[in-house]
């Protein structure tokens, strides 16, 4: 009987141990949740993006005219306040009559290449009796971009040329007598295209 009250009291504090051991593993569970959920943060990202825009190609300077036969320079060309475009008020007055300038384009980029795409004329006649065209530029042509930090930048200098059309030489409009005593004006904007492409 002692005996087996001894295995009794042994199995009982065997037990007991078992579930002071349970008791301290769980508080230690609650403290830890506890203590986690005390000391943890949300993580929360705020993130902003900002694109910098190294794109700068633009007219920069145009020359005086270099005028042939009897062609007007109207009104001084003007570049718009964004450099994107020129506009010219020119007049020819019979075959041969032409009238260019030299416009220099700069790439004030540092980053892109500046790659020509090609120009567009907008007039405000219908006439065809003048027409235009770009040297020293051609499509798929590149301003570099500028590597010297602005110091030096990287530029092309174009002819714009307006020239009476060789195929009108003897078409006149409706109500024109004379090729000679007539003066035909336009006013044209020129917008060159660019996209940027990889140094």
């Amino acid at each position: 009987m002692i005996g087996g009250l001894a295995f009794i009291m042994k199995k009982r504090r065997n037990n007991d141990l078992k579930n002071v051991v349970l008791a301290i593993i769980f508080l230690m569970v609650v403290f830890m949740t506890v203590g986690y959920a005390a000391y943890s943060r949300d993580l929360i990202i705020n993130g902003f993006g900002k694109i910098h825009s190294d794109w700068d190609v633009h007219f920069t300077d145009i020359s005086e005219p270099y005028i042939t036969g009897g062609a007007l320079e109207v009104l001084e060309p003007v570049i718009a306040s964004d450099g994107l475009s020129l506009t010219m008020d020119i007049a020819l007055t019979k075959p041969g009559d032409e009238i260019s300038y030299l416009i220099d384009i700069t790439n004030f980029s540092e980053m892109f290449d500046a790659v020509y795409m090609g120009a567009t004329f907008s007039t405000n006649e219908t006439t065809n009796f003048i027409l235009y065209e770009i040297f020293n530029i051609d499509v798929g042509d590149r301003i570099l971009a500028d590597t010297s930090n602005g110091f030096l930048p990287n530029h092309r200098t174009v002819t714009v040329r307006a020239f009476w059309n060789p195929a009108r030489t003897t078409e006149v409009p409706d109500g024109v007598t004379s090729d000679l005593d007539t003066t035909y004006e336009e006013i044209v904007t020129i917008t060159l295209h660019f996209e940027a492409g990889t140094p």
